[in-house]
């Protein structure tokens, strides 16, 4: 399948050259901003923000976090939030401030190394769920700064591979991909802190195809999800949606929705944005590629966030809204 890189239209081009930390000097986040952040090679994090037209930042660079195996990120209170597991199994609590300014030190959640991780703003909290050895865990900062101990969240009793959580403004969503890579579940807290038994659905149409990966998005009325599939010997992103009523459609491959797959896909993250959902997604030799599905279905083309923002060697990656 071609992997030539795409050049995106003019209106898509950088805005501005930034230099090593220059990220950190952007005015505040206006209404309709994503901000992404991945990893560059094994050394190092690379951020960038998406202005509501379009229009890239160059990329910044953070030294210092190597090794990155699980990174996630929210906006809480108007700042970018980023939780980056690093150098062994180290967790970090970055902040970027309004001013765009960068808070390395912040607060984190004590326990074990994790085997992923998602968050989100709920009830006024950040709130995290995390994994380790098969099984999904959450915790909150509370109100003095501190974090609260982390509780179980149930699977219905399957061992787990990557789990995202979204909050729809009632309800916090926590979505599971069972670890065989078939299935993928959703399970509900209520404001009473009740769950909710799994919604499970299968991850692929495919007998052969597995799962790998997930990241999940509520926008307008829908939890919207994004799965790294594996299926022939090539890896893609395929797309599925919730009701608030529990139905879900099939998971379905990109390549069907918008004509083209470029390389094979390793890790994706999906945010919601006006009324949309944006997706990113990196590949097996490091390139980033970006998308926007709109309210009424349709996909944009294909979009390569190196032509607009620099070239880096892209890894893990996470993506946080300012808006809904």
């Amino acid at each position: 399948m071609k992997t030539t890189k795409l050049v995106l239209p003019l209106v898509l081009a950088a805005t501005a050259a930034l230099g090593l930390m220059q990220a950190a000097q952007a005015t505040p986040a206006p209404e309709g901003e994503v901000q992404l952040l991945t990893t560059d090679g094994n050394s190092g994090l690379a951020h960038t923000v998406r202005g509501f037209w379009g229009n890239w930042q160059q990329f910044g660079h953070i030294d210092g976090y190597n090794g990155v195996t699980a990174m996630a990120s929210i906006y809480h209170f108007g700042e970018e939030h980023a939780f980056v597991q690093h150098d062994g199994g180290q967790l970090s609590h970055l902040v970027r401030h309004q001013d765009g300014n960068w808070d390395y030190q912040a607060s984190t959640p004590a326990g074990d190394k994790l085997d992923g991780l998602s968050a989100t703003d709920y009830q006024n909290h950040l709130t995290l769920v995390g994994l380790r050895g098969g099984n999904v865990q959450m915790t909150s900062q509370q109100d003095d700064g501190s974090w609260a101990p982390w509780t179980a969240v149930p699977s219905d009793g399957r061992s787990i591979r990557s789990v995202a959580v979204v909050n729809d403004g009632v309800e916090l969503k926590v979505v599971e991909l069972a670890a065989d890579g078939k299935a993928v579940g959703e399970f509900e807290r209520s404001e009473g802190n009740q769950w909710s038994k799994g919604n499970w659905q299968a991850a692929n149409q495919d007998p052969g195809a597995v799962a790998s990966e997930i990241s999940a998005a509520y926008v307008a009325g829908q939890l919207q999800v994004a799965a790294v599939e594996t299926r022939g010997g090539f890896t893609e992103v395929d797309h599925a949606t919730m009701t608030d009523s529990g139905g879900w459609s099939i998971f379905r491959s990109l390549t069907y929705a918008i004509g083209v797959f470029y390389g094979n896909a390793v890790h994706v993250a999906v945010v919601p944005w006006v009324g949309a959902l944006q997706l990113a997604y990196s590949t097996s030799d490091g390139r980033l590629y970006h998308t926007v599905r709109y309210e009424n279905g349709n996909w944009q083309s294909w979009g390569d966030v190196e032509g607009a923002a620099g070239n880096i060697t892209a890894g893990p990656l996470t993506m946080a809204s300012a808006t809904s």
